[in-house]
C-alpha cells in the first residue's frame, strides 16, 4: 500500500511514544491540527487494511535504535538481582525456561539452572577449553 503523507505522518505519530513527542502535538486534537486534517480522518485511516501492519514496523524501528539501552538496563536489573531481569536475559541466551528455575526462598528468590547431564558436560568441556586458552 502506499501511504499519502498525511497518513506516513500519523503512522509515525504513533510510533512515537507520547513522551517523545512535541508538547503540542501529544494529543491526538493537537496531531490534526498540525497536519490540517480532522480527527475523523485518522480514525479512517488507522482502519485502512495494513495501516497497524505499518505503524507495527515503525514502532520496531524505534525499539531498535533503543535496543543496546534496553539490554543494558536489564542486564543492570539482573546484576542487582531481578530474578525476572536475570530470566530474561538467560533467555535472549537461548536458555529457554525449560532450562531454569526460579526457587522463592523465605528471604530472597533463587535462579536455578537446570541441565541434563549432556549439557552439563558439554560445559564443563567449553569451560576446560576456554581455560587453556
Amino acid at each position: 500500500m502506499i501511504w499519502s503523507a498525511t497518513q506516513r505522518k500519523f503512522q509515525l505519530w504513533l510510533a512515537t511514544p507520547p513522551e517523545l513527542r512535541p508538547k503540542e502535538v501529544r494529543k491526538l486534537e493537537g496531531f490534526a491540527k498540525s497536519v490540517d486534517t480532522e480527527v475523523s480522518s485518522l480514525v479512517e485511516y488507522s482502519s485502512m487494511p495494513g495501516f497497524w501492519d505499518e505503524t507495527y514496523k515503525l514502532c520496531g524501528n524505534i525499539v531498535g535504535e533503543a535496543l543496546s539501552d534496553i539490554i543494558s538496563a536489564v542486564v543492570n536489573r539482573a546484576s542487582q538481582g531481578n530474578i525476572q531481569a536475570a530470566k530474561l536475559c538467560l533467555e535472549m541466551l537461548d536458555l529457554r525456561a525449560e532450562k531454569f528455575v526460579i526457587e522463592h526462598k523465605k528471604d530472597k528468590d533463587v535462579l536455578l539452572l537446570v541441565m541434563n547431564e549432556e549439557d552439563a558436560v558439554a560445559a564443563v568441556e567449553k569451560e576446560k577449553l576456554l581455560g587453556d586458552e
